[in-house]
């Protein structure tokens, strides 16, 4: 995403590129390792953040 972060928030959006579990190089969890957790975890960060407007959200999944 380093490619498009700078052209996305020039064209005036916030751009919000968390390090997910289990994404990439990250740890992840031993059990509960689903999308469906994963989801849950973008959503307790987006509620910390206090985000209150509708977002877009970019996955981008690589098996490796």
């Amino acid at each position: 995403f380093r490619h498009v972060i700078a052209p996305l928030a020039d064209a005036g959006y916030r751009i919000i590129a968390p390090d997910c579990r289990g994404a990439g190089f990250s740890s992840k969890p031993a059990s509960n390792f689903t999308k469906s957790a994963m989801a849950h975890g973008i959503l307790q960060l987006l509620n910390t953040l206090g985000t209150t407007e509708p977002v877009h959200v970019i996955d981008h999944d690589i098996a490796t």
